[in-house]
């Protein structure tokens, strides 16, 4: 029984994820919601949950998803990374900083939490380590059209001008379609007038 209950947890969790692929994040939801009942400590349920908040956001509630997860499963470096996105969107950032780092400990390799780790350092106004941050993920990624432009935002600070300006013009050689409203693309660039 327990065997055959497990099967249906793994189809029917295949099926949320394939569902929230497709961008049907309420069906997906449904179906975590579904899993939980029968099963309230299902970390990859409880993960998917986060993830469909977060993408809804509504951050709170991944939040604690997240932690649920972690605290079935604590070496899951992506929850720990994914729990830093919605701290740093709940204006957390020395949490959501603890939980990049915690990510990284467990996965050095870890672009997303490198990100986040990078653009949090920013907002607590140390580019220095954001710079390393961004230069991370720029190994793995050398492409990273965001990376480039947030690496050139904290060089920006540190008052490197001209290794911000070519960090800013690899991006846009990478995406010429860049544009000032792309959000999180100019992360923490100072406006000046």
């Amino acid at each position: 029984m327990i065997a055959s209950h497990s099967n249906a947890s793994a189809t029917a969790l295949r099926k949320a994820f394939e569902l929230a692929r497709q961008g049907k994040l309420g069906d997906a939801e449904a179906i975590c919601r579904e899993i939980l009942r029968h099963q309230a400590d299902h970390s990859e349920a409880l993960l998917l949950r986060g993830v469909i908040e977060v993408q809804s956001g509504r951050t709170a509630e991944a939040a604690e998803s997240i932690r649920r997860c972690i605290r079935k499963d604590p070496t899951r470096a992506a929850a720990h990374a994914l729990l830093g996105d919605a701290l740093s969107s709940l204006s957390r950032p020395l949490e959501a900083l603890k939980s990049y780092q915690t990510a990284l400990r467990l996965d050095s390799s870890l672009v997303s939490a490198h990100y986040g780790c990078g653009n949090v350092l920013l907002d607590l106004e140390r580019p220095r380590e954001a710079l390393s941050s961004y230069d991370r993920v720029l190994q793995s990624q050398a492409n990273d059209s965001e990376a480039l432009f947030n690496r050139g935002n904290a060089l920006f600070r540190l008052n490197e001008l001209n290794a911000a300006l070519e960090s800013y013009a690899r991006a846009i050689a990478v995406r010429p379609t860049l544009s000032w409203h792309d959000g999180r693309i100019f992360h923490g660039l100072p406006h000046r007038r």
